[in-house]
């Protein structure tokens, strides 16, 4: 009798490894698929807040003037509708980005989580993630190091210096030192590089008054006079090779209607069919089989408890063509 139920228990635990396997393959399925929902946006009233993927986003104003120049762009199918604007479409550089953007006419409007806030505030506050070297004609750019930026700032006082009035620079070719976030989505002009009489000089931006700038935020070539450092040494060598290694920069687009069409869902079903080909039907066959053999075993005595796994298996296999039926007719 012992033996008897042991070799039940034994079943039994056959049964529930099958059943685990199953559940498992269900559940990633499933998991594929959610993730590949579309995010739903809600608004509050007052226009602060936005709700959507599991997160709050709160309203956020950066210490700079900042503008986009995103290396990817995410385009949430869902809208959100904003008084006397309608609906807008959210944007991100991410799916699971921690801060998200809606552009309602000329206006940027930023929306961040905690953790997105604490990023933007590095960013705004003069420690940008990255900066680029963006010629101004061409619109090509290169990585320069923030060792490199840091090195020229840090040289401003010690650096051979000259004064030129802004009218005398508008005509020659420049450079951007532009400075990014750690999404590589936002941009704001850190300084300007250049050429003159074969040199390269720079200007700090962020070192000059409101009065070197226009309406927009553009450096102004109008009136007055500004001071420039001559780059020389590692700092020239490393603008050059900077130069060297520009290249037009193209923003890459995702939508995620898109990702749901043509990659969730089609994922997800295809995790599920495997799983249920292997888990439901496959595996089961040797349980079958010696549920089935083993009680007609002369040397075993015909023990006919076999039988029990063979049941269980046969109403799994069942259990597992009836759920194919309903997925393929529903």
């Amino acid at each position: 009798m012992k033996k008897r139920w042991k070799k039940l228990l034994v079943a039994f635990v056959c049964a529930l490894l099958l059943t685990q396997g199953l559940i498992t393959s269900v559940v990633a399925a499933t998991k594929n698929e959610d993730e590949s929902t579309p995010i739903e946006w809600e608004i509050s009233e007052d226009e602060r807040t936005l709700y959507g993927n599991g997160k709050t986003y709160t309203r956020y104003s950066l210490a700079v003037d900042a503008y986009l120049d995103a290396a990817t762009v995410y385009i949430y199918q869902s809208f959100v509708t904003l008084e006397d604007e309608g609906s807008l479409p959210v944007y991100a550089a991410t799916r699971n980005a921690e801060f998200i953007w809606i552009e309602r006419g000329e206006e940027l409007y930023l929306y961040a989580t905690k953790q997105g806030a604490e990023m933007l505030d590095e960013f705004g506050n003069g420690s940008p993630a990255r900066y680029r070297l963006e010629s101004y004609s061409n619109l090509e750019t290169a990585l320069i190091s923030n060792a490199t930026v840091k090195a020229i700032d840090n040289g401003w006082s010690t650096a051979q210096s000259i004064t030129v009035p802004v009218s005398n620079l508008k005509g020659l070719f420049r450079y951007h030192v532009v400075a990014y976030d750690e999404s590589d989505t936002l941009a704001y002009i850190h300084g300007a590089i250049y050429e003159m009489d074969d040199e390269l000089y720079y200007i700090n931006y962020q070192k000059l008054g409101n009065q070197y700038f226009d309406a927009n935020g553009n450096f102004s070539y109008r009136n007055g006079e500004v001071e420039m450092i001559l780059l020389e040494g590692t700092q020239r060598r490393d603008v050059l090779d900077a130069i060297d290694k520009q290249s037009e920069r193209v923003t890459e687009y995702e939508w995620e209607s898109h990702g749901i069409e043509h990659t969730g869902m089609e994922a997800s079903v295809g995790v599920f069919w495997i799983a249920l080909v292997i888990f439901g039907l496959l595996l089961p066959i040797p349980f079958l089989v010696f549920g089935l053999a083993l009680p007609n075993s002369k040397k075993r005595g015909y023990p006919k408890y076999w039988y029990t796994l063979a049941i269980i298996v046969g109403v799994w296999v069942l259990a597992a063509i009836i759920l194919a039926a309903v997925m393929l007719f529903v």
